[in-house]
Formats: C-alpha cells, structure tokens, sequence
C-alpha cells in the first residue's frame, strides 16, 4: 500500500514538471544588420487626445530627410470632440474652412478638446510627424488668443502609437511576451500648466523586429524614446522625430512539441512503474524471507 501511494505520488510530480516545461516558451534574440529594402513605405498608428485644444486649430503634417512633405494630412484619420476631457464617440469632426477666432475662443472656454487617431504611410528615412497650429489663418487666430490671454495648451495624452502594418498581431504578441516592448509610447501623458507656447518632441529610433514563432516570421517595429519640451517663438506644437535603425533584432520564439511531451509522459509512467516492480519485488522478497524465518524458529 505504501509502495503504491509513492508511486502514484512521485508520479504525478513528475507529469506536473513535465507539463510545466511543455507549457514554457523559450525566447532567444539576435541582433543583426538589416540589409531590408529601403524603398518600401512604414504605417505609422496613432491615437492622440488633445483634451484644450479645438480640432480646428490642429494641422498635421509630415516631412522628411529626402524632402516630402505632406499638410493637413486627412485620409485614414478620424478626428473627435472632446469636452472636459471625455471623447464624443459619436460626433466625427469635419474641417470647417470657415472657422472664426469667434467660434474658436468659444469651444475653448466651454473645454473643448479634439482626439485624433488614424494612420499614416512615410518613408523609412529620417523624418517627422507633427501636430500643430502653422497653418496661417489658424496662427492668426491663435496669436489673436495669446494677445487677449486665452489660453491654447498643447498638453496631450498619447493613447496608442506604432509603427508596422501588423497592429493586431503585434497587440497579441506584446501581451503573451511583455520582453518583447512595442508600446513604449502607450499611456504617456505631458501636461505643462503655464500659458506659454511649449513645443513637445519625442526622438523614436525605430527598429525592425522579426518574431519568429512556429516558423512563421512576423515582421514589427520597436522603438527607444528620448523626449524634451521647452518654450518657443512659434507656435506650440507636437513632434515625432524618427529613424530607422541599421540593425534589427530577430527574435525566435520555441515550444516544446506535443511528441516531445508525450515520450516523457510515457518515459515517467514506464519508468516510475517499472522502478516501483523491483522495490516491490525486493521488500517482498525480504519479508518473505525474514516470516519463513522466524516461522521455522518457532517450529
């Protein structure tokens, strides 16, 4: 009995160690140079609350090393009211040309504020996202609000940002794997409580990320952050300077496979049994030996 009761015990000790090991993935990296093509274009991903600036005063552009630029950037962007700090989810904001600084200063007192997300394609060179307020007839209206001491704050809250096409799977593998950080951006909030122009910049360097998990590569994009804001002659605004780093890290995700698990499943259920027959046999050999014994000495 005592026998039988070890053995079941150790035996399932040795089933929940190996299922353990089943269970537990193996990450290695390397970090390599990307000889990737150049020429192929970066999504960029972005969900930005802006809870004291109107939508009418926000423009954003995009510029780069190699001289695009691109204004008023609108296609596959969404713009929302906000109204003391809570998103209007059903009112999509539409630019209106002929926006006054009557209309402007009116949604600020009443805290009036815009959330935009959407996404944008850039080259993989040095270059810039920005919002802010450079368009000229929105300059003058915001120079008119200084003059008069209205306040316009730039202060933000960034949701989501990301580079990469692959969003959805990329959210998956950030969650399964946190080593693996593609969301340093996420939850970052700037808020500077004075009433002059600030310019916010944040420095990504962004670096080409291929998890490889079954076999199966997926390509994604980490980045490392450095951030500064101070005063400026202009007008206050919000940049996202980026690059692409010349190497990239490869990342190999393992598993043990269900062929693996089963052959010791079966090597501890063989073995443990098999071990357990002998102690058994020997223990009963020895009593048997030790009662005919003691019998024979009593006869």
């Amino acid at each position: 009995m005592v026998v039988s009761i070890s053995c079941t015990v150790i035996m399932v000790a040795l089933f929940i160690s190996s299922l353990s090991e089943y269970l537990t993935t193996s990450t290695m990296s390397q970090m390599l140079i990307d000889d990737s093509s150049s020429e192929a274009k970066l999504k960029i991903i972005f969900s930005i609350e802006f809870p004291s600036v109107p939508c009418d005063l926000i423009y954003m552009d995009s510029r780069d090393l190699i001289g695009f630029a691109a204004e008023d950037l609108q296609n596959d962007i969404s713009r929302k009211r906000m109204v003391n700090g809570v998103v209007q989810s059903r009112e999509r904001w539409m630019r209106n040309e002929g926006v006054t600084y009557e209309d402007v200063k009116v949604k600020i007192k009443k805290g009036e504020g815009c959330f935009i997300e959407g996404s944008t394609m850039v080259n993989k060179v040095p270059g810039n996202v920005h919002f802010s307020m450079h368009n000229e007839k929105v300059a003058a209206i915001a120079q008119r609000l200084s003059a008069e001491g209205v306040r316009v704050n730039f202060a933000h809250k960034i949701v989501h940002f990301s580079f990469g096409s692959h969003e959805h799977q990329a959210k998956s593998i950030q969650k399964k794997y946190p080593e693996i950080d593609l969301f340093p951006l996420e939850g970052t909030s700037m808020n500077e409580d004075i009433r002059l122009p600030i310019a916010y910049q944040y420095y990504l360097n962004v670096v080409r990320t291929v998890v490889e998990m079954s076999g199966k590569p997926v390509e994604l994009y980490q980045y490392t952050i450095s951030k500064s804001y101070g005063l400026t002659h202009d007008m206050p605004a919000l940049f996202f300077k980026y690059e692409m780093s010349p190497l990239y890290v490869r990342y190999e995700i393992k598993q043990k496979s269900i062929w693996h698990f089963i052959v010791n499943v079966c090597a501890i259920i063989g073995g443990v049994y098999t071990a357990f027959s002998i102690l058994d046999a020997i223990i009963y050999s020895s009593v048997s030996k030790i009662f005919k014994s003691r019998i024979g000495k009593l006869s």
